[in-house]
């Protein structure tokens, strides 16, 4: 255990470490967070903050909550520790194995008051940004409590609260009963999380977020106005909300599956979940080619499916995608950057295939629009690119 706990105390350096540089920026913020709108920046201190200012309390509450049920049965505590984010206690007494099952039990109870008492005081709260901090807080709470500490516990050998809670020899029906309400909890609460109820969207401007609110309403209001719901699923997936955009744009294919325009933003949405091109991104994108789209709507179209087509090593198919998207960029009036995406893929693409002239001139013509924008991200990825298509000449 000791080693555990040594492991443990370095990596609280550093959470105290990172954990005090949020407070001193939430402090010397505090007035501007008070204010509207939820903007990116502040929507991810929130989330830092959920983590690395919320926990400490959380974990102190959780052993104390430990302490208060050993008290109730008359036990005493005869060590405790705290390390910031991970702490214990040591109970004393004459337990029975029911006893011993709620004493271990109660840590979890007090991870979830506090989630869920910290979201109840701040739900209310005029500032969106101290209700997006209780929200995910709470969020935390949950699947900490509910599946993360458990699984940890399986690492931890003595005394490891799960062990107990779950110690099926020693108090069978009760761990019978843990697990009937544990798992439809865990459960219900992963569904609620994959709807988007944990989300709260992010907006630059005060217009912005009244325009989100104009929409939403009347996408609720008016379900069978299509138009609206697309631009509903569109500015969710622009402010953030990509789960909750996810379930509105599978819905809205069960009333219509034909739309292609939801088979086109479902891909957008899945495509940026995965962090890349999937099998179902890709499926949908070919659905709205095949539905039909506007041209500037098929070039996006093109480009995932592109992308699919290279990550399973079909250049050749990649390269074709790309001519169609380009064609359509330059009808379309495409800004700078979203040609340079299209060739950057297209120089990969040739690269797979070989053909390393084609490769290099599309990779040229990226770097000339990168300097023109002075994107240096880009300049970097043109750089890399160039180094490849040179060992491959070799």
């Amino acid at each position: 255990m000791s080693g555990i706990f040594g492991l443990f105390n370095i990596i609280s350096l550093f959470y105290v470490f990172k954990g005090l540089q949020i407070a001193i920026k939430v402090g010397r913020e505090f007035s501007s967070l008070r204010q509207e709108p939820l903007t990116p920046a502040k929507k991810n201190l929130a989330e830092s903050a959920s983590f690395f200012l919320a926990v400490p309390p959380a974990v102190a509450l959780h052993e104390f909550f430990h302490a208060l049920a050993t008290w109730a049965f008359d036990g005493k505590i005869v060590d405790f520790g705290y390390g910031v984010f991970w702490g214990y206690v040591v109970p004393v007494g004459d337990f029975s194995a029911g006893q011993d099952w709620f004493i271990s039990l109660a840590g979890t109870l007090g991870n979830l008051v506090f989630g869920a008492g910290l979201w109840f005081i701040l739900r209310s709260n005029r500032s969106s940004t101290f209700r997006y901090f209780g929200l995910r807080a709470f969020r935390f709470q949950i699947y900490f409590a509910l599946l993360y500490y458990p699984i940890l516990s399986i690492f931890i050998p003595n005394g490891a609260d799960w062990r107990v809670i779950y110690d099926f020899r020693a108090t069978p029906i009760l761990c019978g009963i843990t697990a009937v309400i544990h798992l439809p909890i865990l459960y219900l609460f992963w569904k609620a999380d994959r709807n988007g109820r944990f989300e709260q969207p992010a907006f630059s401007t005060i217009e912005a977020q009244k325009q989100f609110e104009y929409v939403e309403q009347t996408a609720v209001s008016s379900p069978s106005n299509i138009e609206i719901q697309h631009q509903y699923i569109d500015i969710l997936r622009r402010s953030g909300m990509n789960n909750k955009a996810e379930q509105q744009a599978k819905q809205l294919l069960q009333e219509h599956p034909n739309d292609s325009i939801a088979h086109l933003q479902l891909a957008l949405l899945l495509r940026d979940k995965n962090r890349g091109i999937n099998k179902e991104s890709y499926t949908h994108a070919q659905k709205a080619l095949t539905e039909g789209i506007t041209p500037k709507q098929a070039k996006f179209a093109h480009l995932l499916v592109g992308q699919y087509y290279l990550t399973v090593n079909k250049a050749e198919e990649t390269i074709s995608e790309m001519d169609k998207a380009l064609a359509l960029a330059e009808k379309v009036e495409s800004s700078p950057s979203e040609r340079a995406a299209l060739l950057l893929l297209r120089s990969k693409a040739h690269r797979h295939h070989n053909q390393l002239m084609q490769a290099q001139q599309d990779i040229e013509t990226v770097t000339a629009i990168a300097q023109q924008l002075g994107d240096n991200k880009l300049l970097s990825q043109c750089k890399n690119e160039m180094n490849v298509i040179a060992k491959h000449k070799r």
